[in-house]
């Protein structure tokens, strides 16, 4: 989505919400039914449907309520990490060595003279 079309903040909140407040009227599950099985207040559950904000712990327990929890993998997918394709890309690493030590001026020209 290019910049200028995202939502604000408090867009998104009340698209989640309605959203949420969707499904709810859609499966014919009052406000207070779906309360108690989220196991938060009625007030907290009409907040989050309204789009003024919720805990995140109300969100989650919401959609688990709903058997909605599999999307929540979809909102942040976990990383991949693979370590082969770090070595793949690393620089080969080159062993050390030792300077070598340079033969004594004497020695190199007597041999040299020979």
């Amino acid at each position: 989505m290019p910049p200028s079309e995202r939502l604000t903040t408090d867009e998104l909140l009340a698209e989640l919400g309605r959203n949420i407040r969707s499904v709810r009227v859609q499966r014919g599950i009052e406000q207070a039914q779906l309360a108690e099985r989220a196991g938060i207040s009625t007030s907290a559950l009409s907040h989050l449907e309204n789009g003024h904000g919720s805990a995140l712990q109300s969100f989650v327990r919401v959609l688990r309520a709903l058997g909605l929890e599999d999307g929540l993998a979809r909102l942040v997918p976990g990383a991949v990490f693979d370590p082969l394709s770090l070595t793949r890309a690393a620089t080969p690493r080159q062993r050390a060595r030792r300077p070598r030590k340079s033969a004594p001026a004497s020695h190199a020209t007597t041999q040299a003279g020979r």
